[in-house]
């Protein structure tokens, strides 16, 4: 694999990273707004939500630009990492099972706590109704815990989403037959 390679995927693997904490910051302006609701606020919430969606997109689909605009894989000696047999896919899908596997470790404390105090809220009564905020945040720590159990499961359809392989059109000369008739 040679270091340009390494560092389009080191590349994608931030943009699918802040792709997934963008997704998961925007609950919480949803619940500032739910208390003091602005139209001014609002449509600046979404404008800045579709302008980092789009800019994490363009980081996914060109990191190959970026990293030519940056010249991150100039400057070395030897162009070559020699890694054994991983190839770009094999080092993304290990990038996106690190990157899940670190939500699962950030989130599953955090639900599994929230979970229990408030079974055992439920359980002594000591509230009548529930908070709207704290139900909407631990539904959204719920959901990202099964994002980041779903990218850890899923990691090979993502790797292949995110680094589709290129179709080799070159033909073999094993699959060629000098004995069939030309026309």
């Amino acid at each position: 694999m040679t270091k340009r390679d390494f560092f389009i995927i080191m590349v994608k693997m931030f943009g699918l990273y802040a792709l997934s904490d963008i997704l998961f910051a925007f609950p919480q302006r949803v619940i500032y707004m739910m208390n003091n609701f602005e139209l001014l606020y609002l449509v600046w919430s979404i404008a800045l939500l579709v302008a980092f969606i789009a800019v994490t997109m363009i980081i996914l689909r060109s990191a190959g630009t970026i990293v030519s605009l940056l010249k991150l894989d100039k400057g070395f000696d030897d162009p070559m990492i020699v890694m054994g047999n991983l190839n770009p896919t094999s080092l993304l899908k290990i990038g996106l099972v690190i990157v899940g596997g670190f939500t699962v470790v950030n989130y599953a404390p955090i639900v599994i706590t929230t979970l229990y105090f408030t079974l055992r809220e439920d359980t002594y009564q000591l509230y009548d109704i529930p908070s709207p905020t704290k139900l909407y945040n631990t539904i959204v720590d719920i959901l990202q815990l099964i994002f980041g159990l779903l990218v850890v499961i899923k990691y090979d359809t993502l790797a292949g989403w995110i680094h589709p392989e290129e179709s080799d059109s070159t033909i073999d000369d094993t699959t060629i037959d000098d004995n069939t008739p030309t026309e």
